[in-house]
């Protein structure tokens, strides 16, 4: 046995093995701004601290506030003998996916009904901005450079999300800190002065970080804007249901 234990750390120790200093020159990640940002509170002795940073919903104790419908979701999983924890498709769970494609596009939807909805499970609204942008980045025909427009400001993470598949973020103009509202002029501008076939990001409801959203005669003059152009509208939608209080409502547009 000692011997044996000699050999490895032998192996372990001969140059032909890379050591841990290998990895000495990789540079530290910047810290996430939100995730700071509840360190920093979480830190804060202020018996009436308030964290806006993440959007969660919160008790009237500052404690997670689970959704009644995400508790009766749970149980019914936990009490489903037929689950049983086996390997999922690629694109995974067809069920869940066909109904996330109902639940964004409406029962009725014309593509559905046609057969020209794709959908693919993935971790997360990261994970998804990735996976859709990645897909973006090897397989559409841009006019020109790589890359997508999204509003100013966006959520943080866009920009790290596209330019880590290689599409460069460019700003549009989104929101007026004057009025406290949305520059739709200036939003509509950057869709006829783009690129025709441009990639756009768009905040489906509760924009992220503004809060505002177009109203829906503004909806349909941006859409009329993207069939002229033949813009590619790419939707983040992490908020359905939140903004109004209506599902069909937040995936109005």
């Amino acid at each position: 046995m000692a011997s044996r234990l000699q050999q490895i750390v032998s192996h372990f120790s001969s140059d032909k093995v890379p050591m841990a200093e290998t990895w000495q020159n990789v540079p530290l990640a910047p810290p996430d701004s939100i995730f700071k940002l509840t360190t920093a509170y979480k830190a804060d002795a202020f018996p009436q601290k308030v964290n806006l940073g993440v959007g969660a919903y919160r008790d009237d104790q500052n404690k997670p506030w689970v959704l009644p419908v995400v508790k009766k979701a749970t149980n019914i999983l936990l009490n489903d003998p037929a689950l049983d924890h086996e390997y999922l498709p690629i694109t995974g769970l067809p069920e869940f996916t066909s109904a996330a494609a109902r639940l964004i596009l409406g029962s009725e939807s014309v593509a559905i009904k046609e057969q020209r909805v794709a959908s693919a499970q993935t971790i997360s609204g990261t994970g998804a901005n990735h996976l859709a942008a990645l897909f973006l980045s090897r397989f559409y025909t841009f006019n020109g450079p790589k890359q997508v427009f999204v509003s100013n400001p966006t959520w943080a993470n866009h920009h790290a999300i596209f330019r880590n598949v290689g599409i460069e973020p460019i700003d549009y103009a989104y929101y007026d800190p004057k009025t406290i509202g949305l520059d739709f002029e200036g939003f509509l501008n950057a869709l006829r002065s783009a690129p025709a076939s441009s990639p756009f990001l768009l905040h489906a409801c509760a924009h992220n970080p503004t809060g505002v959203d177009p109203t829906m005669e503004q909806w349909e003059k941006i859409a009329d804007l993207f069939l002229e152009k033949k813009h590619f509208a790419f939707f983040d939608c992490a908020y359905q249901g939140f903004a109004s209080g209506d599902l069909d409502r937040d995936a109005s547009a």
